[in-house]
């Protein structure tokens, strides 16, 4: 398949843009569906808390105050609470579900719609919305112990970057693979750690990429909106303030960014797998109507925990960690210094 060939990092970063070009209304569509009632629904949040509490203090004439818990407040945000976080969870699963697909296939060389691609993936949204589920609860775990433990004393701080290693070999291809392939829960995770471990400092090179991009990309789309409203002048305070406009100009960051991760890491994933697999010459030999990754049995990745490899990483992990930790207390101490002169 001419379209397949293994890429240097730098070359799937500029072809995820240019997938991401090809399709843009489709992407910027897709998120904006799930996008704006969700953050419409934040706002709604946000506006209920600033005008009503939960606990109620009253003063009576004598100067004696009462504070009277505020049942109805307190359910209420409860409630919008859950509304919240369960339309979080199917923006993350079904926008990176719908937007895998439509990734791979045009990188096979098809085009497919929101809707057809949505009919693709929906019989895989609850083997991955499973999948994500496990290795946020396992992840949150590790850096809530490792994390709670390091306020105490600061060697088990050092722990945060295992638990961020295995966190990452577990995300980077963990969409593509349970979405692409037809493989059961148990093999999607053991997979997509395998292929994470294969290539993993080039992916984590790659991501870090996109997030720097994204995120200059965002701060110029903030600024510039901030200064259409007329934010900028009354302060950078204003940039983050709830109010209509701010909420507005937050969904249209979030539509633009939201799809360029997911592109790119299926971009990654199938440069991973044709250069630890061979899957662009097993895709040769399918008819092209056909060739796709879920036409081919997924092959059996050795896939073993804590190995000199592993640790090296882990290691190279942790020194960076430190390095963080060491810039940003300087950074802290300069400008405290800087300040008091």
């Amino acid at each position: 398949m001419e379209r397949l060939r293994p890429q240097r990092v730098i070359e799937v970063l500029d072809h995820t843009f240019r997938v991401y070009r090809a399709n843009f209304l489709t992407f910027v569509a897709l998120v904006a569906v799930i996008s704006v009632p969700l953050n419409l629904i934040s706002y709604l949040v946000q506006s209920a808390e600033s005008r009503s509490e939960v606990f109620i203090t009253t003063t009576d004439t004598f100067g004696n105050t009462t504070t009277e818990f505020n049942d109805s407040a307190f359910t209420g945000s409860i409630v919008v609470l859950l509304v919240s976080v369960v339309a979080g969870f199917l923006q993350i699963v079904v926008v990176n579900a719908v937007i895998t697909q439509i990734a791979s296939e045009n990188l096979l060389g098809r085009q497919r719609s929101v809707i057809e691609a949505l009919g693709d993936v929906a019989g895989r949204l609850l083997p991955l919305g499973l999948a994500l589920v496990l290795l946020g609860i396992v992840a949150g775990i590790g850096f809530f112990f490792f994390g709670v433990i390091g306020l105490l004393c600061l060697l088990p701080l050092l722990g945060l970057p295992m638990v961020l290693y295995f966190s990452l070999v577990a995300y980077f291809f963990l969409v593509p693979v349970m979405v692409l392939e037809r493989v059961s829960f148990g093999q999607g995770m053991s997979r997509a750690m395998a292929l994470g471990k294969a290539r993993f400092w080039q992916t984590f090179g790659f991501a870090v990429g996109v997030a720097l991009i994204t995120t200059v990309a965002n701060f110029a789309l903030t600024v510039v909106g901030a200064l259409l409203s007329g934010a900028a002048g009354a302060g950078l305070e204003d940039l983050t303030q709830t109010n209509p406009v701010s909420t507005a100009l937050n969904t249209l960051v979030s539509v633009l960014i939201a799809p360029v991760l997911p592109i790119g890491l299926t971009l990654m994933y199938y440069d991973t797998r044709m250069r630890v697999e061979g899957l662009d010459l097993s895709l040769q030999l399918l008819p092209e109507a056909m060739a796709r990754p879920a036409a081919l049995p997924s092959p059996k990745l050795p896939l073993s925990f804590a190995t000199s490899k592993d640790m090296l990483n882990i290691l190279c992990l942790t020194l960076g960690f430190i390095g963080l930790l060491i810039a940003y207390f300087a950074f802290i101490f300069l400008l405290i210094g800087i300040l008091a002169l």
